[in-house]
């Protein structure tokens, strides 16, 4: 199941759904109308329609492990009928979340550099599997993150600072937790 590569400093955009056109098509407007810059390496294939994670990660992991290290995916974005899903290749194989269009620039960007890990993303999703930022008591902005206790517990190991927005000034990761030093 070969995909083609990102571009340099984007991330791969695989559509899976194709029962919308008029969605897809304003998916990738909102995307790059955002700050005016590319932010992803869009993919229209159709044999990828209704293709599921489960039916992703198997292909992608067997086609990566044969390309040198520099260029394995690490991550790529499921385009379909309920928005962007975001899918880890590297760390946990499969592992997702979903992410609002606005947010994809950053995110995106984030991910393709290395300034953020995915597990950094995907520990602060809210009850609907939604990164929609780091919590409250970072500074980093508005969005309920996990500070609140909400969404799936994460083991101390698996704790990690957040890399963005603080400097590492208050000390705490990115969904409030303390980092470790």
């Amino acid at each position: 199941m070969a995909l083609p590569r990102p571009d340099d400093l984007t991330s791969l955009v695989l559509r899976t759904g194709f029962g919308d056109d008029a969605a897809w098509s304003a998916l990738r407007e909102a995307v790059e109308a955002l700050d005016g810059g590319p932010h992803a390496t869009w993919v229209h294939d159709p044999r990828f329609d209704g293709v599921s994670v489960q039916d992703l990660i198997p292909a992608l992991m067997h086609e990566d492990n044969l390309a040198d290290e520099a260029d394995q995916l690490t991550h790529l974005f499921l385009a379909d009928e309920r928005g962007l899903l975001a899918l880890d290749l590297s760390s946990e194989p499969g592992r997702t979340f979903r992410i609002p269009r606005a947010s994809f620039p950053e995110i995106s960007a984030n991910l393709c550099r290395g300034e953020v890990d995915f597990e950094d993303y995907a520990d602060c999703v809210d009850a609907s599997g939604t990164f929609r930022g780091p919590g409250p008591g970072l500074g980093l902005g508005p969005g309920p993150g996990l500070g609140g206790g909400r969404g799936p517990a994460v083991s101390p190991a698996r704790r990690r600072p957040w890399r963005s927005g603080d400097g590492g000034r208050t000390g705490r990761g990115g969904c409030g937790r303390p980092v470790r030093r």
